[in-house]
């Protein structure tokens, strides 16, 4: 499969190399027909000269691609083009300048003929800024076909990330297992069932706000957590508990896609046993780099069918919005899962 792809890229290469050579052909024979002003017997063709214009433009193409990609990784703003036309230009220049020299004065021994530098500059110059536009210009329709291809993929996986939370977070069976946690608490507890409802209501309407969201701030992700592992405990009876290490940096500075820890604490509680006096613990460590997700595995005697949608859409949100994977490690002992944190500055 490598091969067959390695084969047709060079295919393509050769392809254009094929298509620039038969140009600059035709380019040369119009030329010298202008020249001749349609007289046979002044037409003169030089079967070698096609061959050097098709260096100088692939010396151009060159130029015009490494300045570009200099100026994109110092520039990450703004406009890209007047930049990288100007230095490739001045490196053009300079470089067909000698290389016109080297040629006459070397290898021809011929005297320097300034008239002859002067044309054959403007020539350099003239196919430079017809080569290095036509360059520029397939690339960055190339680049914006690329980015909207990427911005299409991104409103898809969101899409679905976003149907498949509403299943899994406003299900009826959700609701359900927690209104009864909340009948039962008003019998008993009516304190705790005040702070339940409190938080139950405050756990939907940070859903329902987010769901339209691409990233939320790191922040509100976990105090939204803290919430849901409330309802969580006394669902369970404190067999499922929660520990978040504090940290010693802001966190304001950092975004994470809505939700995500919520589907990862789920998916912990729907593979692991856990009882009130053996309760599983799921570990939250916040670094300045990413967040790492870890449980206890303690499969249970009949384990619930999986088909790792979560975890797929996790995975595919994180390689779009961030460029970045995420990590997941599983021994016979721990589970573990490591979100790369995404910057605010880098979400801009």
């Amino acid at each position: 499969m490598f091969s067959f792809l390695r084969l047709i890229k060079y295919r393509n290469i050769f392809i254009h190399l094929l298509g620039l050579l038969i140009l600059t052909h035709l380019l040369v024979l119009y030329t010298q027909f202008l020249l001749a002003r349609g007289q046979i017997s002044r037409f003169q063709y030089y079967w070698d000269t096609p061959f050097w214009l098709l260096i100088v433009c692939g010396i151009s193409i060159l130029f015009t691609w490494v300045v570009y990609q200099k100026v994109r990784k110092l520039q990450k703003q703004g406009t890209h083009y007047f930049p990288t036309l100007l230095i490739s230009t001045l490196l053009f220049m300079i470089t067909t300048n000698g290389w016109f020299l080297m040629m006459e004065n070397i290898v021809f021994s011929k005297p320097l003929n300034y008239n002859a530098l002067i044309v054959s500059n403007l020539l350099f110059l003239i196919i430079h800024l017809v080569v290095g536009n036509t360059f520029l210009s397939y690339y960055s329709l190339k680049k914006l076909h690329q980015t909207q291809t990427t911005l299409l993929k991104t409103q898809k996986a969101a899409s679905e990330y976003q149907l498949e939370q509403l299943k899994q977070q406003i299900s009826p069976h959700f609701l359900f297992n927690n209104l009864n946690v909340l009948s039962s608490l008003i019998h008993t507890n009516t304190d705790t069932a005040d702070l339940f409802l409190e938080k139950f209501s405050g756990l939907y309407r940070y859903i329902l706000q987010s769901n339209n969201q691409e990233l939320v701030p790191l922040s509100q992700e976990l105090s939204f957590i803290q919430d849901y592992m409330f309802l969580i405990e006394q669902r369970f009876e404190r067999s499922y508990q929660l520990s978040i290490p504090a940290v010693t940096f802001s966190l304001k500075q950092f975004l994470i896609v809505p939700t995500t820890l919520q589907q990862l604490i789920e998916n912990a509680i729907k593979h692991n046993e856990a009882l009130p006096d053996h309760p599983l613990v799921i570990e939250i460590l916040v670094s300045l780099e990413n967040i790492q997700i870890t449980n206890e595995r303690r499969p249970k005697k009949y384990p619930a069918t999986s088909t790792q949608t979560g975890l797929k859409n996790i995975h595919q949100q994180y390689r779009l919005l961030s460029q970045q994977e995420v990590q997941i490690t599983q021994t016979s002992e721990k589970f573990t899962v490591v979100l790369p944190l995404i910057k605010l500055d880098q979400a801009l």
